[in-house]
C-alpha cells in the first residue's frame, strides 16, 4: 500500500494482557476487505492491459474466463491448453501471482510447473496437490474420470411448513438450469402454499403435504451431465443453436442445444436450460410468445458464452402457430405482445421455426418432471442434426387468437369547408374577441353612415350605435 494510504488500514493491537494499546498500519492489502475483490480486479486488469500488445489473443481469451480468483479455460487439443496454461503462468507471474490447484480433464495437463519458491508453506503445498479424480467447477461438481458435471440435491429432511419448502428450494445450484423440470415441480408447490397464505412454520396438510412429500422422496441424490458438447478431441468444423420454448399455466421454459460437427463426428446434447412460474391471468399465446423472448434470451447468452467457436446459425422453435405469427408478421399489437415482439425481432439472425409439441423438449421445462432417462431432454430430436428429416415449416396465418392482439388504430375524419376569403367580418370574429368585434362594426357602420349622409355623427360611440 502506498505510504499516504495506509492511514485507511489502521488497527488497535496490544501484544498481551497489560501491555498498552498500540495503533498499528497494514502495509499491504489484505485479504477480506469490503474493498479487496475491487482491489483484485483492478490489479489483475492493469497487468493483462499491459501483456495486450504482446499476445492480444491469449489476454482476450484470460480476460473472458476469470471469475475473480479463478480462471476457467482449455482449448480444443491438448497441444493448444498446454500453450495456455505456460502462457498464463507467466502472465500472472509478471505480476506476483502464483497460478496452482490445476485440475483437467487430461491427468498431464494437471503437473505443478517448477515454481520459483523454494521454500513452499504448507498451506501452499495443500493448495498445490492435485489429481484427485472429483473436484468442481465454480460450484459444480466435476468428476474428471468421467467427464461430467454433476447436480447435487439436499439429502437432509425438512420439516413440511412453508419455510422448509423454500429452504430445500434454495439448495439446488444448478446455474445451467439442467435440472430445471425437477426444481419446477418444487415451485409450483412452494406457490401453491403461499397461495393458502399459510405462516412461515405451520406444517402443510391434506394435498399439498402428499404432493410434497411424494416430490421430496422422487429427488436423486444427484444428476451427471456430460461435460463437453462435443465428441472428439479435435477441431469444430461447424456449431449450431437451437432454442425450444414452450409456455403453459404452470411455468414458462426454454432450452438451448448445440449440434456439433467435427471429422469424426456430429453430435447434440443440452447446453442450458431455464424454466421459471407462469405469471397468473395470461393466455396460453401470451405465456408462449413469454416462452419465445425467454428462449431468445437464453441463446444470445449461450452464443456469448461460446464466443470463438464456429457458430454458423441460430434456431428458435415453438408449438404455438399463434406466437409464431405474432413473430413472423407486422403490423401493430397490444402493448404486452408488442414489446415482447420487438424485442425477439432484434435477434434477426435467429430463424423461427414450427415443432410439435410432442418433439418440443422445453414443454418439460414448462411443466415439470423427471430428467433421468429422458432422451429428448438431454438431446433433444432426434432429427435435429439432419436437416433433412426436420418437420416441415407451417405458414401462419391470422386466426382469431392472433386477430385478438392486433391494436385497434382509430382514423379521425376532418370535413372542411373552403373559406369566403370576401366575409371580412368572419375574419374580424376569428381573430379577436367578441366585444372588440361589435367595436370594430360599430365604428365601420359609422363610418359608412357618415358618408351617405351631410349630417355627421361625432363623439365616442352610443349604446344606439352598439344595437345598429
Amino acid at each position: 500500500m502506498r505510504e499516504l494510504d495506509r492511514d485507511a488500514l489502521r488497527f488497535h493491537w496490544k501484544e498481551n494482557e497489560h501491555s498498552p494499546l498500540e495503533t498499528l498500519r497494514f502495509t499491504r492489502a489484505l485479504f477480506g476487505l469490503t474493498c479487496s475483490p475491487f482491489l483484485l480486479g483492478g490489479v489483475l486488469e492493469c497487468y493483462l492491459e499491459a501483456w495486450e500488445p504482446k499476445m492480444p489473443e491469449l489476454v482476450v481469451e484470460l480476460c473472458k474466463n476469470l471469475y475473480v480468483d479463478d480462471l476457467l479455460s482449455g482449448g480444443v487439443t491438448v497441444k493448444q491448453a498446454q500453450y495456455r496454461k505456460e502462457q498464463a503462468i507467466e502472465i500472472f507471474d509478471d505480476a506476483g501471482f502464483t497460478l496452482h490447484k490445476w485440475h483437467s480433464n487430461v491427468p498431464m495437463l494437471e503437473g505443478e510447473t517448477e515454481s520459483k519458491d523454494t521454500d513452499l508453506s504448507f498451506a501452499k503445498q495443500q493448495l498445490q496437490q492435485s489429481g484427485e479424480a472429483k473436484t468442481s467447477l465454480l460450484g459444480l461438481g466435476w468428476d474428471k474420470g468421467k467427464e461430467e458435471v454433476k447436480v447435487k440435491f439436499p439429502t437432509e429432511e425438512v420439516q413440511p411448513t412453508k419455510r422448509g419448502v423454500l429452504s430445500k428450494l434454495a439448495k439446488v445450484y444448478d446455474p445451467l438450469g439442467l435440472v430445471s423440470p425437477v426444481t419446477l415441480e418444487g415451485k409450483v408447490i412452494f406457490r401453491d402454499v403461499c397461495d393458502q397464505k399459510q405462516a412461515w412454520d405451520t406444517k402443510l396438510a391434506g394435498p399439498l403435504l402428499r404432493r410434497w412429500q411424494k416430490w421430496e422422496q422422487s429427488l436423486p441424490t444427484e444428476v451427471s451431465v456430460p461435460r463437453s458438447i462435443t465428441s472428439f478431441r479435435e477441431p469444430l468444423l461447424d456449431v449450431e443453436l437451437h432454442s425450444f420454448g414452450n409456455g403453459s399455466k404452470l411455468g414458462v421454459g426454454a432450452a438451448v442445444y448445440a449440434v456439433v460437427t467435427q471429422e469424426s463426428g456430429t453430435m447434440q446434447c443440452l447446453v442450458a436450460a431455464k424454466a421459471r412460474l407462469a405469471k397468473g391471468g395470461l393466455s396460453i399465446p401470451r405465456l408462449e410468445l413469454v416462452a419465445g423472448h425467454m428462449a431468445t434470451n437464453l441463446l444470445t447468452n449461450v452464443r456469448n458464452a461460446l464466443d470463438g467457436l464456429p457458430i454458423s446459425n441460430v434456431y428458435g422453435w415453438l408449438d404455438s402457430t399463434v406466437a409464431l405469427h405474432w413473430i413472423r408478421g407486422s403490423g401493430e399489437f397490444k402493448q404486452f405482445v408488442q414489446n415482447r415482439v420487438t424485442k425477439i425481432r432484434a435477434q434477426s439472425d435467429v430463424v423461427w421455426r414450427h415443432v410439435s409439441s410432442e418433439e418440443n423438449p422445453a414443454d418439460l421445462a414448462s411443466r415439470g418432471g423427471s430428467v433421468n432417462g429422458s432422451t429428448l431432454w438431454w438431446n433433444g430430436p432426434k432429427w435435429l442434426a439432419n436437416r433433412e428429416e426436420w418437420p416441415p415449416n407451417s405458414v401462419t396465418s391470422a386466426c382469431p387468437a392472433t386477430e385478438v392482439e392486433v391494436k385497434t388504430i382509430r382514423e379521425v375524419l376532418s370535413l372542411a369547408q373552403p373559406k369566403n376569403s370576401s366575409d371580412r367580418v368572419e375574419e374580424v370574429l376569428e381573430k379577436h374577441e367578441l366585444k372588440y368585434a361589435l367595436r370594430v362594426v360599430a365604428w365601420v357602420t359609422r363610418f359608412i353612415a357618415n358618408c351617405k349622409t351631410p349630417k355627421k355623427l361625432t363623439g365616442p360611440l352610443t349604446a344606439a350605435n352598439w344595437r345598429t
